[in-house]
């Protein structure tokens, strides 16, 4: 070796991953459930403080990121914030986590829209009015919603269409957004029974061959508006002489 060049040693160190999905958190419990989808186009950001990064990510399509980060160090792990969503998981949209040599981190972020209504319809197996731990969803059923005035009159009167309508998924589940140019918001929020009996609805309390109006916040999610419905099966029919 030429002179002067004897010593010059090479260190490295190996590196942390910081990975995780964004996801729309549509019940607002702070879980990711499988059924809720990932969130793309949202930045991750992990930042300690020190000389290097800060290490940012924005989420793919099915809502993943990964944050190759310097290990041994704490990192604050944070997402940038968009409107009409508030961060469910973690609380405030922001986490500390720290990453050894070779490690990978996983830390998911979930967020909730706004201005939108959801529950679930559900078949109510004993007729109780209220959904039990085995009683499952019901998929395909349209959900309607349609606008009121602020005296909880339909607007456009009875051959007024709905406002929005959707179709509960395999579990049940259906959210829909809330127009934007209704002032009063108030609503009616009804489904389609298609040949099921309701026995549950938003507004009420007892079964009733009626729909109540409903007042709905914009600035926050309106969840758990369910529709429980029960099925008589196999009817047997006579006559009595």
């Amino acid at each position: 070796y030429p002179a002067g060049y004897y010593g010059k040693d090479f260190g490295n160190q190996r590196s942390g991953t910081i990975t995780g999905q964004k996801y729309e958190d549509l019940n607002g419990n702070g879980s990711k459930d499988a059924s809720e989808p990932g969130l793309s186009g949202w930045v991750i950001t992990a930042e300690s403080g020190e000389s290097d990064g800060p290490y940012t990510d924005t989420t793919k399509a099915d809502g993943t990121y990964s944050l190759t980060v310097r290990s041994g160090v704490t990192y604050t792990l944070t997402e940038t914030p968009k409107s009409g969503y508030v961060a469910k998981n973690p609380s405030g949209g922001q986490t500390i986590v720290s990453v050894a040599a070779g490690e990978t981190v996983t830390q998911d972020f979930g967020n909730q829209r706004l201005n939108v209504v959801s529950g679930t319809k559900f078949f109510d197996a004993n007729n109780n009015r209220q959904r039990d731990p085995t009683e499952q969803g019901l998929q395909g059923f349209l959900i309607k919603l349609y606008k009121a005035d602020a005296n909880g009159q339909l607007l456009g009167g009875n051959e007024a269409p709905p406002a929005v309508t959707t179709t509960t998924d395999s579990q049940g589940f259906y959210q829909m957004d809330l127009p934007t140019d209704h002032p009063s918001n108030s609503y009616f929020l009804t489904e389609d029974p298609q040949d099921w009996i309701g026995t549950k609805a938003p507004g009420w309390d007892i079964p009733r061959n009626e729909t109540l109006p409903v007042t709905l916040n914009p600035s926050i999610a309106n969840v758990n508006y369910d529709f429980g419905n029960y099925k008589v099966f196999n009817l047997v029919t006579g006559r009595k002489f």
